[in-house]
């Protein structure tokens, strides 16, 4: 395949006349050599990602002594948890020659000896702050430019600290295109025929119809069923071999090609995070769909159209989608200047516009005038937010009216069809979110003008502006406004959510100017509490994928509301504010280190979020600095010792980012005290920084303080937002109380229900044994065993597969509920079986539908309650298969009386009724069965609600999404040392448990009893075993420790079987001995399987692990059943010797596993507690500490 080349942003080879020389010895210059003596081998604060990696001691320099061996690439590329990463010094080898790293870096003219502490910038001269323009490498920024601030900002940062960063315009930006310059390439293969990008029909459908019902938000400017109609033609051109552009035009093609690339670009997004090494693959074949459009858009022939408006304006989304901020920014300015020649602006009167009106008026084109317009003016109120320029539209020059609130469905050329009543239109979100653009640009007008208007003017401005605000937020309709996003159908909600970011916003952009003052006012705090509700949305949008990646300007909004926490952060430490709610602040500075590592995960090579995070690094560490000193500041006030030496060293910490350095020439600026002008315009020059090419180093460090812990017993509140922890620790636990009982009420009965059909059905083969099933189907004992045991196969197969399937599913209810009507229907058709044949065959079908449902039942139990309930609900359920055995025999009992009825048997009539009962049961599951907090808001009230998904949340690891199926994971299950041991501990009761409910009538018969009265005898064993499940259970979630009331039950188990087999061969003479073991051996069985998996679902943090390991302990588990089948042997009643040995067996093994497993787990915590916090942030990042899952050094695990 050729290999790609780079248009349009390409740079070709560019001469590098000056390098960076790099000389920085081994030993800090404060370290003597007596130190040096003192500490032959020292500790080094960091170790390289390859030695961290491999877990080898690194000796901390660049490169190491292992890569330099290895001649590998030596990086410090991992996040550093303990404060400001610490540069590596040069190895003795590296700092005998200089590096030339000119092609990875952005500053020319640069050089940095650190040796003499000499910083040579020679380049531009730079101008003072004073002055009221720049002129930076020959191009002219106005004071609300971002590069003039950033300019001063990064020198000041050089002359400080000698860091290689690099800022402005570099020699690889010298030799792009003007209107590309700094933007990411576009990935392009020249040599691929016109038509060789696109995709095959089908996928060319799929792709547009994807665009229209994920990628539009708010921006619909398009009448879906004419691109319909575009597109077929495009396709039946393509199938005719004719030109692409043959029948619609170029204009036209140009807007379904850049639908294609839009479309593939977020498809790709949200089917996983995009990294810097795969990005160019991700980019090309969008970039190769978009570049072919902009061709076509540049080789348009006439005057401009509708179409040629949209097209440039549909081309301007996708460049800020990419990141391609310049190339975005002339595009529009053409779109600008097409939506004026067309008259876009202004408002269709016939009697003004006499050429126009003997056009035959067309309402669709009319309507999508209109939206075109007014999608133009929302992004040119943003653009010129973002890049700190001018507005182009001027509202004195606009008199276009909104477009009707129509859905296209309802469009026809003639006029709007009549909608029905009460349905929500998609076009109310384009009206509104163009009524808060023209709020925007006014704030931008009136607050942030560079005349000299006094701060009390701007004040009152911006006062009357959120006063508009709140009346457009008052005025959205319910499903755009008041209604939980949550609740709504996906389109809606991104509507809402942008809606939402639009307004918290503009409530930042008016009010964030008043946080430099000299006092706290209400409109500061309505900018803390507008960044405050930003990143707690921005904090919910990045658990999912398809809101996250919803808005090109999340990040810029996201970027704002960090800048607003971090300069609020130092300016309470430079004025001295106490608060009463102090501790709501640092919940607050919490939730936006949280959203500044949403930032850093988002980062994609040039991304805006790249730079973002460069631009708020130091702005982080010194709000961090100013917490930690204000915090210490207020404990020493408390022993009379004065803040007010401390708070004078921090006063000018911000300023120092801002001013220039010493023997720069610079005068010297404080942000915090400059001019009233200053305050506004500052706050441009921070938000356009993005747009001027500020760049990291090619290894950049970004610290991360918190990194997320994985103990989901210990370490609650991780991972929510600080809104949500508080929320939790205020609802009450009366509230919590009655909650539990409304779920308790509703979701333990029903599967109770549910499992004793489902036990009833998987056994009642052994009641209709001793009613004569074997003698009519003229089967012996070997034939009955295999009946017994085929059942087990699919039952064990079916189980992981199910519970996969299940944990992808919003309403369990139905899955669930299908499951159980197929196998009413078998169990109904097992009446009618006439062979050996038959009957293996409706047991394979049997066993095959009813594999899901116990694994399900356990994975929907733990959806609802956190790990410390969990063992009490699985214990209450598994009280069911108890009773079921003893109803099983009693309902049998009962059954029998009906032998004759029809002509049927006895024991056909037992299938055939219960049957019929589990059909009915199917009914009931699929609807009334809870399915999901979500969707029970009719018996939940909204707190309610809230509290069962946020403390779900606070209890799971995050878990990146995947697509489709995992090999990985199904792996990472079977290989797992617990689940192992825990499996034996499993066997330990389905071994006796399965071989015993088959045969416990036969056992009872040998005692003397009839098979009437064996059948009734059954009854208190299984009492015993309910009574037992239950209060183990209680007693085993109250104290949080697992393996005590597993093993008592194990070692009661291990006492009925010795019982039983030393006793059984004179079983009639000791019948009361023996019936006891029959009791004890119940006792013990039924409490294994609710310890067995809490302690299972305790240990497992990861959502999608523990969805696959109780399927997988559940199956194995089961598979101990076919075992159980051929234990108890026709030939050796009554004494049964292989069936009492057996399970003596398992149980002694139970005991030996649990003893094990509980032993490893307090190892293994054991050697966690060794290591600290500190020492782990070091080692691991967080996103290393999220994919270990419960083999995190955080996580501790339940004993």
């Amino acid at each position: 395949m050729p290999s790609p080349s780079i248009l349009q942003g390409s740079t070709p080879e560019a001469p590098v006349s000056d390098s960076i020389a790099l000389k920085r010895p081994a030993v800090l210059d404060n370290e003597s050599p007596g130190a040096e003596n003192r500490r032959k081998d020292p500790k080094i604060s960091r170790a390289c990602d390859a030695c961290k990696r491999k877990k080898v001691r690194c000796n901390g320099t660049l490169p190491c002594r292992n890569c330099d061996r290895r001649r590998l690439g030596c990086t410090y590329n991992s996040k550093y948890g303990r404060g400001r990463p610490p540069t590596p010094p040069i190895s003795a080898a590296a700092s005998q020659e200089p590096i030339n790293i000119a092609p990875h870096i952005s500053a020319p003219h640069i050089q940095i000896q650190h040796r003499d502490e000499i910083v040579e910038i020679s380049g531009a001269q730079l101008p003072s702050r004073a002055s009221p323009e720049a002129e930076i490498d020959g191009q002219y920024f106005d004071p609300t430019s971002g590069l003039n601030f950033l300019h001063r900002a990064w020198t000041k940062l050089f002359t400080r600290k000698a860091e290689l960063a690099s800022y402005g315009p570099n020699d690889s930006d010298r030799y792009q295109l003007l209107t590309s310059a700094g933007d990411r390439p576009f990935y392009v293969d020249q040599n691929m025929p016109e038509n060789g990008c696109l995709p095959d029909d089908e996928t060319i459908r799929k792709l547009q119809a994807f665009y229209f019902e994920t990628c539009v938000v708010t921006y619909r400017m398009f009448h879906r069923p004419t691109v319909e109609n575009w597109t077929e033609s495009f396709l039946k051109d393509r199938e005719q071999n004719r030109p692409m552009v043959h029948s619609i035009g170029p204009a036209r093609t140009a807007i379904l090609l850049t639908i294609l690339a839009i479309s593939s670009l977020r498809h790709e997004k949200i089917a996983g995070d995009i990294h810097v090494e795969n990005e160019a693959n991700a980019l090309r074949r969008s970039d190769q769909l978009f570049c072919t459009a902009m061709k076509l858009t540049d080789s348009e022939l006439g005057f401009p159209r509708l179409e040629s408006a949209q097209a440039r304006l549909l081309q301007v989304l996708y460049l800020l989608q990419t990141s391609r901020m310049n190339k975005g920014w002339y595009t529009f300015g053409n779109a600008f200047h097409i939506t004026l020649s067309l008259g876009m602006h202004r408002r269709r009167d016939t009697k003004r516009d006499v050429p126009l009106s003997s056009r035959p008026f067309n309402y669709i084109t009319s309507q999508c005038s209109k939206r075109t317009f007014w999608v133009a003016y929302i992004i040119d109120r943003y653009l010129s937010v973002v890049f700190g320029r001018p507005r182009l539209y001027q509202e004195e020059d606009i008199d276009q009216e909104f477009p009707e609130s129509v859905n296209d469905e309802d469009m026809t050329p003639q006029g709007p069809l009549t909608p029905e009543e009460g349905n929500d239109c998609h076009i109310e979100s384009l009206m509104f979110h163009a009524r808060i653009a023209t709020i925007i640009g006014r704030i931008s007008r009136h607050v942030y003008s560079v005349s000299g208007t006094p701060k009390s003017d701007r004040l009152a401005a911006a006062n009357d502006l959120v006063r508009e605000l709140h009346e457009w937020r008052a005025s959205l309709p319910s499903h755009l406004g008041t209604v939980q996003p949550s609740t709504l159908i996906p389109s809606f909600r991104r509507q809402a959510i942008a809606l939402k970011l639009a307004y918290f916003h503009a409530i930042m952009h008016a009010t964030r100017p008043f946080l430099l003052g000299e006092e706290a006012t209400s409109s500061v705090f309505e900018c803390i509490d507008a960044a405050k509700a930003s990143l707690e949305l921005v904090d919910k949008m990045a658990r999912d994928n398809t809101l996250f990646h919803s808005f090109w300007w999340t990040h810029y909004v996201t970027f704002c509301a960090l800048a607003v926490v971090y300069v609020w952060e130092i300016q309470q430490t430079r004025l001295q504010i106490n608060h009463h709610n102090q501790q709501s602040y640092r919940k607050l500075f919490d939730l936006a280190e949280r959203c500044s590592s949403h930032l850093q995960r988002a980062t994609t090579g040039l991304s805006p979020s790249r730079r973002y995070n460069i631009i708020l690094e130091e702005l982080r560490l010194e709000a961090q600095e100013c917490r930690v000193s204000r915090d210490m500041t207020q404990e020493t006030s408390q022993d009379m010792i004065s803040p007010f030496e401390n708070s004078a060293s921090l006063n000018n910490r911000f300023s120092e980012l801002a001013a220039p350095g010493p023997g720069v020439g610079f005068q010297d600026a404080n942000i915090l005290n400059a001019s009233d002008t200053s305050l506004f315009t500052d706050w441009l020059t921070l938000d356009s920084s993005v747009v001027v090419g500020v760049r990291d180093r090619h290894c950049s460090h970004t610290p991360e303080k918190d990194v997320t812990a994985m103990h989901l017993e210990n370490q609650t509140f991780r991972g929510i937002s600080t809104e949500d922890e508080e929320f939790l620790q205020s609802f009450s636990e009366e509230a919590k109380k009655r909650v539990l009982r409304k779920v308790d009420i509703r979701l333990v009965p029903m599967f109770v229900l549910l499992y004793l059909v489902a036990y009833i059905d998987k056994t009642n083969i052994g009641n209709a044994k001793i009613e004569g099933l074997l003698p009519s189907l003229q089967m012996d004992g070997i034939q009955y065993n295999i009946a017994l045991s085929i059942f087990f196969i699919p039952y064990v197969l079916a189980e992981v597969p199910s519970n996969m399937i299940l944990n992808r599913l919003q309403r369990p209810s139905r899955y669930l509920g299908g499951l159980i009507f197929c196998w009413g229907v078998i169990m109904t058709c097992t009446g009618f079986v006439q062979n050996f044949a038959g009957l293996v065959v409706i047991r394979f079908l049997l066993g095959l539908f009813e594999a899901g449902f116990l694994p399900g039942a356990v994975l929907i139990i733990s959806k609802w309650y956190v790990p410390s309930e969990m063992q009490t609900r699985i214990g209450i359920l598994y009280t069911s298969a108890a009773s079921g055995g003893a109803f099983s025999g009693l309902l049998a009992f009962g059954i029998a009386k009906m032998d004759g009825i029809g002509n049927y048997a006895g024991w056909r009539w037992i299938f055939i009724i219960e049957g019929l009962a589990t059909i009915v049961m199917a009914a009931a599951c699929y609807m009334l069965l809870l399915d999901s907090p979500s969707l029970s808001s009719s018996w939940l009230t909204p707190d309610e609600v809230r509290f069962l998904e946020v403390r779900q949340l606070a209890n799971t690891s995050l878990d990146s999404p995947h697509k489709g199926f995992d090999w990985r994971l199904l792996w990472d299950v079977f290989t797992d040392w617990k689940i192992c041991l825990l499996i034996f501990a499993n066997w330990s009761n389905s071994v006796p448990n399965y071989a015993l409910k088959f045969t416990m009538p036969d056992i009872i018969t040998t005692m003397g009893y009839t098979s009437a009265k064996a059948q009734l005898m059954t009854i208190p064993p299984y009492a015993v075993g309910a009574i037992s499940a239950y209060a183990f259970s209680v007693f085993a979630d109250r104290y949080t420790w697992r393996m005590p009331f597993i093993l008592v039950p194990q070692l009661a188990i291990i006492v009925a079987f010795s019982i039983l087999f030393s006793k059984s061969t004179n079983i009639q003479d000791n019948v009361a001995l023996c019936y006891f073991g029959v009791c004890l051996a119940c006792f013990g069985m039924y409490p294994i399987l609710p310890g067995v998996n809490a302690w299972n679902v305790s240990n497992i943090p990861n959502p999608r692990k523990r969805a696959v390991a109780i399927g997988y302990l559940i199956c194995m588990g089961n598979a101990g059943g076919i075992i159980g089948s051929y234990i108890y042997r026709a030939e050796e009643k009554p004494k049964y010797p292989t069936g009492y040995g057996t399970s003596f067996a398992f149980a002694a093994a139970g005991v030996v596993a649990g003893l094990t497993l509980e032993y490893f787990l307090w190892r293994e915590n054991a050697k966690k507690e060794k290591v600290t916090e500190v020492e782990i942030c070091a080692r691991y990042t967080e996103d290393e500490l999220r994919e270990m899952g419960e083999r995190s050094p955080l996580f501790k695990y339940t004993l």
